[in-house]
């Protein structure tokens, strides 16, 4: 049998790991290595490198809050506080002071300096997060009220002129999302329900096919818009023709025969004698002096000469 190799080419063959991978134990772990007659002390030290948050090396953008736009704010902030792993300090007061102050430390990159010294105050990130919400939302009753009138207004939806599927769905579905952040239970059934219910005539018949075909319960608003959005590229509802320009529901053949009849039985029905576009003869000839140029002459009204 061989002898095992010296100490130090192992060592030297020994891949190390690689930077991102190494992390520093909370104590210097040692072992003993026998080589030949003796023991060697070997000692491992492991680093960890780490991004603030642990979120794996991703580097977050938390967006700023604005006037009007709390909603959309706070929709994006608790999905990058769950990257992040900072969500809990937010649902839960009980976690680490470590955790708590990087949640807090979030809150005030993405919030107005003026804003700042009120949240410092709250002493906890979820404190924070809730003046923020009130500050925004108002309490409970106001947001009731604001709640009700949501309700009413989603009720009452309907397509503007000339909205488009895809807006009239981005509509919706962000007026859901207001609703729900305020703790309403509007799911993606009723949308699709009071989408397919409001459609514009054009495509009604569309719209039923797809409640009776297939069940809204499991249909999102996506489906729904893609659906709906086949048919209007298909489909100009003001100029009767398809995108490609193909057929017309009247050619321009048609439309200036149609045109032609309908000049001709206007300048037929309304005059007699066979006067042209149904003008009364002339002045001079129903004012001549003589009679015999007035019997010779047709009564413009009863066919007759002679007065």
């Amino acid at each position: 049998m061989s002898a095992p190799p010296p100490l130090q080419q192992r060592r030297a063959s020994a891949t190390p790991p690689p930077a991102y991978e190494r992390r520093r134990s909370p104590s210097r772990g040692r072992s003993r290595v026998r080589h030949g007659g003796g023991e060697v002390m070997v000692q491992r030290e492991v680093i960890r490198e780490m991004t603030s948050g642990g979120g794996g090396g991703t580097s977050l953008v938390f967006p700023m809050l604005k006037r009007g736009d709390y909603t959309n704010w706070a929709m994006v902030m608790e999905v990058n506080l769950q990257a992040a792993l900072l969500w809990d300090a937010i649902e839960d007061a009980a976690v680490s002071r470590r955790e708590d102050k990087q949640a807090l430390a979030a809150l005030l990159r993405s919030t107005p300096p003026e804003m700042h010294p009120m949240l410092i105050g709250k002493g906890s990130a979820k404190a924070a997060w809730e003046a923020i919400k009130v500050q925004h939302q108002g309490n409970d009753r106001v947001r009731d009220s604001r709640m009700r009138r949501l309700r009413t207004e989603f009720e009452t939806i309907a397509f503007k002129d000339g909205e488009r599927i895809d807006e009239f769905g981005l509509r919706i579905t962000n007026l859901a999302a207001t609703m729900r952040s305020l703790g309403d239970t509007c799911d993606d059934e009723k949308i699709v329900r009071k989408f397919l219910s409001v459609v514009p005539n054009q495509f009604v018949q569309i719209a039923f096919s797809m409640e009776t075909m297939m069940n809204p319960a499991t249909l999102t608003v996506e489906e729904v818009v893609g659906h709906l959005r086949a048919v209007e590229d298909r489909l100009n509802p003001e100029q009767g023709t398809t995108a490609s320009g193909g057929n017309l529901l009247l050619t321009e053949k048609q439309w200036e025969d149609r045109r032609r009849k309908q000049r001709g039985s206007d300048s037929g029905g309304n005059g007699g004698g066979g006067q042209k576009g149904g003008k009364p003869p002339p002045k001079s000839s129903l004012s001549q002096g003589s009679s015999g140029n007035v019997d010779r002459v047709n009564c413009h009204y009863c066919g007759k000469k002679g007065h």
